[in-house]
């Protein structure tokens, strides 16, 4: 009887210590799919503004994180024109009126239209379609649905997709409607028409 309940004991301890190694195994196990899952996927701010170059645009005092810098004939500061001041004010009335974050950047749209030679027009209206100009942010400061990565602030943004804007210029997209069919494919003709809506809503300067 006594040698019976030894080898009970024996096997029960056996089992608990089994159990134990178990549960060890499924925990590490568990840990390391919970911190794969979860891991961050995004960069930082700081390691953005590391990846992009830092040039200044126009001799401005500030200084912007771009991805590619405007051609070298660009020298003249377009902010003394009357044309350009009245652009700012369109834009900037335009954004105000949706109470978009985004109007205090309004002399950046502008003179990244200038140096990339698209509408001044075209990435103010898409910031409403795709972020409420600024207040819904999928990305760091990416305001447009552009790509899959953020940005270190809005006027970056700004001068890297007028720069992306450019390319689909030179290949003859330079309407709302050409433009949905590489910028959204999935839903062109709603897209395209919201954006010439609002585009319609500034002066054709």
């Amino acid at each position: 009887m006594m040698l019976h309940t030894q080898m009970y004991q024996t096997s029960a301890r056996m089992m608990m210590y089994l159990g134990l190694f178990l549960a060890m195994i499924l925990g590490l196990w568990g840990f390391s799919v919970y911190s794969w899952i979860y891991s961050p996927t995004t960069k930082t701010f700081a390691e953005y503004e590391n990846l992009m170059p830092t040039e200044q645009v126009f001799g401005a005092a500030e200084k912007v994180a771009v991805a590619e810098l405007p051609g070298s004939e660009i020298t003249d500061d377009p902010r003394e024109t009357e044309l350009f001041n009245k652009k700012v004010e369109e834009v900037r009335n335009f954004l105000n009126k949706y109470k978009a974050p985004l109007a205090a950047n309004a002399e950046d749209f502008v003179r990244a239209a200038d140096i990339y030679k698209i509408d001044y027009r075209l990435l103010p209206s898409i910031s409403i379609v795709e972020s409420s100009g600024g207040k819904h942010l999928f990305k760091p400061y990416n305001p447009f649905g552009w790509g899959k990565w953020g940005y270190p602030n809005f006027t970056a943004a700004i001068y890297d997709v007028s720069r992306g804007m450019s390319r689909y210029y030179a290949r003859g997209a330079d309407t709302p409607e050409e433009i949905a069919r590489t910028y959204n494919p999935v839903t062109p003709q709603q897209w395209s028409g919201k954006v010439r809506k609002l585009t319609a809503q500034m002066k054709p300067l």
